[in-house]
């Protein structure tokens, strides 16, 4: 048996003997794509740009707690910043696809049975990208029938941008619808923290009220330095008197009227500081406050548990108050932006009805087409080859060949002659 091997220069040889059938090959496929180009459906793209959202809103936390103090500015009620995503998904929901499909009556256009079947379509025709410099674009496709006229494929121009520019109107509708929505959810929930706040604060201010006519201040740290200046200067009276009285002891008798009138005086300045102390009850009471009396100077005795608890209720009222100032203008804007019924969605580039078909390209489909009709080319005069050769040397590689098509063309007809039988 000879050798059956190719090298390239066979093959080369091989096709060129051949070349006839790859010329022809070549110009049937090449033509028939080209007319099935030429009658084929044409497809239409509209495209429409729009700006990336802007971040407008009144209702900006990150704007109202640049006042805060550290702590509170951290604690993370910074707003939740929206972003392009936002409009694809709006685009892509099945509310603004049934819309779409409504108003222009896809179903009977694309020939659907439902709108299920008319949304997946529809779906493969829609195309939105965010662009490098932030701007995003939405495409629209539209295809004539078969074999379409000047009037069809005029209609499948303005069918391409009005469903284009029909897509960023609902868009723009959809997006406002939202952002009233949220701005209401905000606003009810501000108003109802404001409210609460309001009823803290009333609350807060009241118990420092109680406390202060309970215990009869009014301003301990001031009230407690004003205590001690005056004890201060009481400890120096007694001082300067207990001096001058033993002085005067040294000089006179015990019974002597300026003697005892230093004494009397030393006693009435101890018992004044004793006061200062510890404030003894007055007429039996306790050592409490009906209400009405206030202490321009506090008993040491008292300062520690009053001053505690002084600072606990102004505190509680400067937090409220710290609250109030951040909730007001929030609660403020909420209701502004609740009001806001304003377009949303700015567009840059509306969609136009486009002048040239985005497909077929006929080139390309050509080219792709006489490439296949050189691999299919390739591949008949190889296989005819293989079979020449297997007859010239009579093998029986051959005669099974012969037997194995011989019964699947026996097979063919077998199936052919009861589909016809079937359809009788």
């Amino acid at each position: 048996m000879k050798n059956q091997r190719f090298n390239f220069f066979d093959l080369l040889a091989l096709f060129v003997k051949h070349r006839k059938l790859f010329i022809i090959n070549f110009l049937f496929f090449c033509t028939l794509t080209a007319v099935y180009a030429l009658f084929t459906s044409k497809w239409y793209t509209a495209s429409s740009t729009i700006l990336p959202p802007s971040q407008d809103s009144l209702f900006d936390i990150s704007s109202l707690i640049e006042d805060l103090p550290r702590g509170i500015s951290s604690l993370g009620l910074g707003g939740v910043t929206g972003g392009a995503n936002i409009y694809i998904a709006i685009l892509n929901s099945r509310t603004v696809m049934e819309d779409v499909v409504e108003e222009f009556d896809l179903v009977n256009r694309f020939q659907k049975k439902n709108m299920e079947d008319t949304i997946r379509m529809l779906r493969n025709l829609v195309s939105v990208i965010i662009n490098d410099d932030g701007t995003i674009s939405l495409s629209v496709e539209a295809f004539t029938p078969f074999n379409p006229t000047e009037e069809d494929e005029e209609k499948a121009r303005n069918l391409a941008a009005d469903m284009a520019n029909f897509f960023i109107e609902r868009l723009g509708e959809t997006n406002t619808k939202l952002k009233i929505q949220k701005a209401r959810n905000n606003r009810i929930y501000v108003e109802e923290r404001y409210m609460q706040n309001v009823a803290d604060l009333r609350k807060a201010e009241e118990a420092l009220r109680a406390f202060q006519k309970e215990s009869g201040t009014i301003a301990i740290p001031e009230q407690t330095e004003a205590t001690v200046k005056a004890a201060a200067e009481l400890q120096a009276q007694i001082i300067a008197t207990e001096v001058e009285a033993g002085v005067l002891e040294n000089t006179v008798a015990k019974d002597h009227p300026s003697l005892m009138r230093l004494e009397l005086q030393i006693k009435e300045l101890k018992d004044s500081f004793r006061q200062f102390m510890y404030k003894p009850p007055k007429d039996g009471q306790t050592n409490s406050h009906d209400g009405n009396d206030v202490e321009l100077f506090i008993p040491f005795s008292d300062i520690p548990d009053l001053g505690i608890q002084y600072l606990r209720l102004l505190r509680e009222v400067k937090l409220q108050e710290k609250l109030m100032e951040f909730l007001l203008p929030m609660y403020e804007r909420a209701k502004i932006e609740e009001a806001k019924d304003i377009p949303t969605i700015q567009v840059l580039d509306e969609a136009v009805p486009p002048i040239r078909r985005s497909r077929p390209k006929r080139t390309i489909m050509v080219l792709i087409a006489g490439f296949i009709s050189v691999i299919i080319s390739a591949l008949i005069v190889l296989a005819l080859e293989f079979f020449n050769r297997l007859k010239q040397n009579e093998s029986g590689e051959y005669n099974q060949l012969v037997y194995v098509l011989d019964e699947f063309s026996a097979d063919l007809k077998r199936i052919k002659n009861r589909m016809l039988f079937r359809r009788s």
